[in-house]
């Protein structure tokens, strides 16, 4: 009788400890959408993004193909993945579904090239549109991750148009070339509200708890490279994607 206490006992406690491992493990990741933005079959060299079909895709996440929300001068490269056509900065976003939970992960191939630097971001479903996309700069738009070119990484909140004001974290990055191509990774966990930045895989800093957002929802994610003067093929993107893990 007290060998079958014993088992039942032990059996009771593994199936808690089990319950409780499936109650804090975190969900299988969510592919929303990804894109080598290489230039393919139906692209070619010199095409503008605008418009194109994201090549993968979680269908349960959109109705419909979601297509790229692009500026004109945001083309395909000879080189891989995209540049501007023109001296102008280049800009590409998705229109997502707003999250509510989660760990949210942007991750892009970046060269900074002679950029003022490459960014990458969450937009407010309500940005207003100019030049016929969403307003990057948009001070309800909740969160971005820059990587400059004189080698550092800042995570802006509330848009970017009051520049350092809004600044929450900066780290510099160590070796950096602009030369150079960098796996960028922008991770922000709607749970514990910490955002964490990588390149090529390890983080560049402790991370930062996001706090004062203005609006808090996201109907859009993307990347930009701000500058006057960008040389064409000098400044490019590749790999985009954007991830959840529930």
């Amino acid at each position: 009788m007290h060998a079958l206490s014993g088992i039942a006992k032990t059996l009771s406690l593994g199936s808690l400890l089990l319950t409780l491992a499936c109650a804090t493990a975190p969900g299988k990741p969510v592919e929303v959408v990804e894109d080598s933005l290489n230039a393919s079959v139906g692209r070619s060299a010199g095409d503008r993004l605008k418009d194109e079909r994201v090549e993968k895709f979680d269908r349960k996440s959109f109705d419909l193909t979601p297509t790229w929300i692009a500026r004109s001068n945001t083309v395909f490269s000879e080189e891989g993945g995209v540049t501007n056509r023109e001296g102008h900065s280049m800009q590409a976003l998705i229109a997502v579904n707003n999250p509510t939970k989660g760990q949210l992960t942007l991750k892009a191939n970046a060269k900074v090239g002679n950029a003022d630097w490459v960014a990458l971001g969450f937009l407010s479903p309500s940005a207003p549109e100019t030049y016929g996309e969403p307003n990057w700069f948009y001070p309800d738009n909740p969160l971005f991750a820059i990587l400059t070119r004189k080698g550092r990484v800042n995570v802006i909140r509330n848009g970017a148009q009051d520049g350092a004001k809004n600044i929450i974290a900066s780290w510099p990055v160590k070796g950096f070339s602009e030369t150079s191509v960098y796996t960028f990774e922008f991770q922000y966990d709607l749970d514990t509200k910490r955002a964490i930045v990588k390149i090529n895989g390890d983080p560049v800093g402790p991370g930062v708890v996001v706090e004062g957002l203005n609006d808090p929802s996201i109907g859009f994610v993307g990347f930009r490279a701000q500058g006057d003067d960008i040389i064409p093929g000098d400044t490019r993107v590749q790999n985009f994607s954007y991830t959840i893990v529930p």
